[in-house]
Parts: structure tokens; C-alpha cells; sequence
């Protein structure tokens, strides 16, 4: 309670919050908080209330205010219009997913994440919503399935790494739950990746519609998703969502189908943010974070392919965490797709690094418990598979083991924000080495860069872990050429 109550402190604009306290400890909760309710008072209150009045207000009335997840800069902050998020989401809830006013809809998110938003979006049209507070993987694995058969849940939403996780540890909920009201299956916050579509169909259930999704905190809904009306590909997204005009562009402002590049949106749509708080008059920070590449066309900052045979779209990773090694840019998950089928790597992040302006791509893995072997060894298959399935081009420079990968709280590798790290500790050493006329020994610039760098905290305020960024300044490799 010490944390909420120095929370509420520096937040003037409450005048009331709602303790809600196990029943054998609200006497010692409620009235420690200064200007607070419990949950059972709050109840008593509309005991005599009248009738609710609402007011008209204009479409561009501010609805809230969200957070970017900060895996690439400074967090942005959006401010929603209230027309714009109710259309959008009443059209992709109803028009697109086929959700009706029988459905329960369930999604596994934190208030602090746009699906948070998305999911309560769902009240417009009239279904139920189902909220968990809890670990989705205690007391057992199974916990999340359980509220499935329990409430009758018809749409279950979750994250790409959670599907992973349950594949990865072998649990199969069609074996111990039976799903039957189970209508659909959603996964965002990182591309779904083929294997876990098979995982779905065999082990979840065989008739679901599977739907990978992708849109962004930035819009608060999608510009890539499901669709009720369309077959589910494997390892695709199915469709651009109706209304949104999103194209694949290469670097010359060209559409392209069956090539990587940026995904743009080229016509305004209702969900655009109204502004970013606390910008300037000319709205610099907006416009910089979506019109610099294209002027006049939205970029969202995604790398994307659209299938020329199934229109289908498949999410690439962050356009500014795009490897671009010689010259040829490809996506993190181009890689990840092969890296996932090794079952002596448990999770890999792959990265560019920039040395004297050329760009070579570092891959870093996370072994299996159970894998006690040479690294050496493991690095000649992963290359020997890069450059089988993709080309010579994508084989990764370097190949380094870590004791963990980095992922913010909704499950989302965190690429830019290593890249920024690594690139900045060895122009660091190389700065320090130039002073020195290289006359200097390795250890004693190692030592320099951990003594001298700066962590930009707000850059990484969305890591679970810390030490999960931390680790990468302890790798001397990493300082020189």
C-alpha cells in the first residue's frame, strides 16, 4: 500500500481510487489510502442513484492517453480520439472477426498495454469481457485454458511468446480441457511463427480461426489481422484490415508485393492519434515519428511482405532493427523462422551492429538446458542453415551464446534497444582507442566502456529484466572489429 499511496501523491488530477482487498484484509487497506473507496462501498453508492445522463460530445474528443512500449526510444504519448477508437474497433470486432453480443471475449493483457483498451472496446457491441489478474502460466499451465471451459469463453486473446512457451514445455490444453465454446484464437505483440500454427491446430483445438494480428499502441487497433471470412494460412497474417489503405513500400516511396519493405498507410484513417502530449504547436514529435520517411504517408515503423498468391501478410520485425548487412535489408524473423526448428537453442535475438558505416548482424542465442556441447559446433549448423534457406548474405557475422534474452512485459523481443547499445559502446572503444593511438591493451578498453557508458533508463524502461540488457556491455567481442 506504501507504493500506491506515493503513487497517488504525484498524480493531483485523482480525487477518488478503489481499493479492492481479499475480504479478510480490508480493515487494514481502505483507510490507510487517503481519499479512497472500498470495493463494497463503492457498491452502496449506486444503491439510489439516478439514471445515467449522457453528453454529446465531438468525434475528436479525447478519449485517453496511451504509452508507446519504449523498445525503441523515448515512450510516445498518444493522445485517442473518442470517435475514431469507437468505429475502429466496432469494425474490426464485428465487421471483421465476426464478434457478436453472445460472445466472451478474453484477452491476457496488462492495463498498461493497448490490447488492454482493445479488449474493453468490446463492451460497444454489447458481448461480455473477461478480466485476469495473475501469472498465465501458474499455478500450472493450464490456468488461462481453465477460465475457458469455467466462463464459457468463445475468444481467447493472448501473445505469439505465450503459444511458444506452451509448445516449448509440451502442454497440450485439448488433452485436459475441452474448449467447446472456443471460437477463435488471437496472438499479437510479435509475429506468429508457422510452427505455432501447427502447435494451435494439433493441440488447442482443430477448427478455431487462428489469427495473427498486427497493428500498434499508435493506433490502439490493427492494420493487419484476422478476418472471419478468409482461410488461415500458415505462418501468415490474413488480411489488411478494411478501411486502412496500407501498402508494402520499398525505400523509393514504390509498391511492392512479394518483396520486404516498410508498411505505410496512404490515406488518413479515424483511429489516428489527435496529438502526442506535450508536443509543439507544429506537432514536430508527430510528425517525425510517422510522415518523416514519406511525406504525406503514414510509415508505422513495421517491416512487412505481402504474398503475391495468398494476399497474405507476414510481419518482418521493426524497420529501424531491419538488418542491412552489404546492403541487403532483411527482418529479424526471417532468421528467428530458422533458429526456432534448432532444438539446442531455447530463444535467439539477432541483431546489426555498426562498424566504420557497414552494418554486420550479431545473433545471440540462449542454449537449452540440456544442451552441453561446443558452441563452435552449433555455429557451423545455424550458418550452414542460414545460408541453405535464405543465401549467403544473412549468414550472421558473429555468433554468441547469452544467459538471457530481453523482452518487455507484453512479450515483445527488444532489438533496438541492444542495437543502440552496441553501437554505442564501440564507438565508444573506438574513440578511446583512437586517443590512445591504439596503443592499448583490450582489457583496459573493455574496462573503459563499462566505467564510462551511460544506460539511457527511459530508453529501456519497458525491460522485464534489467541484467537482460546489461549483459550485452559485458561481452568484449563486441568492442572491436
Amino acid at each position: 500500500m506504501e507504493k500506491i499511496k506515493q503513487i497517488l501523491s504525484n498524480l493531483p488530477s485523482v480525487e477518488k481510487s478503489i481499493i479492492i482487498s481479499p475480504k479478510d484484509r480490508q480493515d487494514e487497506t481502505s483507510p490507510s489510502v487517503e481519499n479512497s473507496l472500498s470495493w463494497e462501498s463503492l457498491e452502496d453508492l449506486g444503491k439510489d442513484a439516478k439514471s445515467l445522463e449522457y453528453r454529446s460530445l465531438s468525434f475528436d474528443h479525447p478519449l485517453y492517453i496511451l504509452f508507446s512500449s519504449g523498445t525503441t526510444g523515448k515512450p510516445k504519448c498518444l493522445v485517442h480520439r473518442t470517435g475514431g477508437i469507437l468505429v475502429q474497433h466496432k469494425k474490426e470486432h464485428t465487421v471483421i472477426l465476426g464478434m457478436v453480443e453472445e460472445d466472451i471475449f478474453f484477452y491476457y493483457t496488462t492495463t498498461g498495454w493497448m490490447m488492454w483498451n482493445y479488449l474493453v472496446g468490446g463492451l460497444s457491441i454489447g458481448l461480455s469481457i473477461v478480466l485476469f489478474e495473475g501469472s498465465p502460466l501458474g499455478p500450472t499451465p493450464g490456468v488461462l485454458w481453465d477460465l475457458v471451459d469455467d466462463l464459457g469463453i468463445t475468444i481467447f486473446g493472448t501473445s505469439a511468446k505465450y503459444i511458444q512457451h506452451l509448445e516449448d514445455v509440451n502442454y497440450k490444453p485439448s488433452q485436459s480441457h475441452s474448449l467447446k465454446t472456443l471460437k477463435a484464437v488471437l496472438s499479437t505483440a510479435s509475429p506468429l511463427k508457422p510452427n505455432s500454427f501447427d502447435y494451435v491446430y494439433s493441440h488447442v483445438k482443430k477448427d478455431v480461426l487462428l489469427g495473427s494480428i498486427s497493428g500498434g499502441t499508435d493506433i490502439c487497433s490493427l492494420f493487419v489481422g484476422a478476418c472471419s471470412a478468409l482461410p488461415v494460412y500458415r505462418g501468415e497474417i490474413q488480411a489488411i484490415m478494411l478501411g486502412m489503405s496500407v501498402e508494402c513500400w520499398d525505400n523509393a516511396g514504390n509498391s511492392i508485393i512479394g518483396q520486404s519493405g516498410d508498411l505505410v498507410c496512404t490515406k488518413p484513417f479515424p483511429c489516428m492519434p489527435i496529438f502526442f502530449w506535450n508536443d509543439d504547436l507544429n506537432n514536430s514529435r508527430y510528425k517525425s515519428a510517422y510522415f518523416n520517411k514519406f511525406p504525406g504517408v503514414w510509415c508505422q515503423g513495421d517491416f512487412m511482405k505481402i504474398d503475391p498468391k495468398t494476399n497474405g501478410v507476414l510481419m518482418l520485425g521493426r524497420s529501424d532493427g531491419t538488418l542491412n548487412p552489404n546492403g541487403i535489408r532483411f527482418g529479424s524473423a526471417e532468421i528467428y523462422n530458422i533458429i526456432d526448428r534448432f532444438d539446442e537453442i531455447e530463444d535467439s535475438l539477432v541483431i546489426g551492429q555498426l562498424i566504420n558505416e557497414n552494418e554486420r548482424v550479431i545473433l545471440f542465442v540462449k542454449t537449452s538446458n540440456n544442451y552441453s556441447s561446443d558452441m563452435e559446433s552449433l555455429s557451423l549448423k545455424i550458418k550452414k542453415a542460414i545460408r541453405t534457406e535464405l543465401s549467403p548474405r544473412h549468414v550472421p557475422a558473429k555468433i554468441i551464446r547469452v544467459d538471457s534474452i530481453p523482452y518487455t512485459g507484453n512479450g515483445k523481443k527488444i532489438e533496438i534497444a541492444v542495437k543502440l547499445l552496441l553501437n554505442d559502446a564501440f564507438s565508444l572503444a573506438s574513440k578511446y582507442i583512437g586517443s590512445k593511438n591504439g596503443d592499448i591493451s583490450k582489457t583496459e578498453v573493455e574496462q573503459y566502456v563499462l566505467n564510462n557508458y551511460k544506460l539511457d533508463e527511459k530508453a529501456i524502461q519497458s525491460v522485464s529484466n534489467k541484467n537482460d540488457i546489461t549483459q550485452f556491455l559485458n561481452i568484449p567481442e563486441l568492442l572491436f572489429e
